[in-house]
């Protein structure tokens, strides 16, 4: 049993080779740039507080504008798909902050403007957040640029505690 779920992830791991293989030079370029910022972002995660992380989400309780052109928003879509096919093959965790976090710097060196959302919702059952042990409450991170939602979803059953504005200085 052992040997059948070693040859699995080896499969498994030559599918992914061979699809990167696939994907033209931006692509690649891209998903070894979303590759390595997860990386750091979840490093920061771990030996940063919150308060000092805060600080490089960009404007407390500002929204960004809610058009977008069709430049951006081929940019926007394309992060998009990179942090969701990179965020599942990581070995450190890539969840939902890690994500946005990501997506937001990204997306501000295009000097595209963005809103990360930070929301608290009663525990249900979704694998993409984070649940808390000392109550019924969960987070949830998820970053809005334009009208498309970049990563996380669009926040639909959080209530939002706090957002930041970043990006846009064009």
């Amino acid at each position: 049993m052992k040997n059948l779920l070693q040859l699995n992830e080896w499969i498994s791991s030559l599918n992914l080779i061979r699809n990167f293989s696939r994907l033209n030079l931006r692509d690649k370029i891209l998903i070894i740039r979303v590759y390595i910022l997860t990386g750091v972002m979840r490093s920061a995660m771990l030996v940063f507080s919150f308060k000092n992380l805060r600080k490089y989400m960009g404007e407390p309780n500002k929204e960004s504008s809610f058009y977008l052109n069709d430049r951006d928003n081929r940019h926007a879509q394309k992060i998009s798909w990179s942090i969701n096919k990179v965020s599942k093959h990581t070995p450190w965790e890539s969840k939902c902050l890690v994500q946005s976090l990501t997506a937001q710097y990204l997306l501000s060196n295009l000097n595209i403007e963005t809103t990360l959302y930070l929301g608290v919702s009663r525990e249900k059952n979704n694998e993409n957040i984070k649940k808390s042990k000392e109550s019924s409450l969960i987070a949830h991170s998820w970053i809005r640029c334009g009208n498309f939602y970049v990563t996380g979803g669009d926040g639909e059953n959080f209530a939002t505690v706090a957002k930041f504005k970043k990006g846009g200085f064009r």
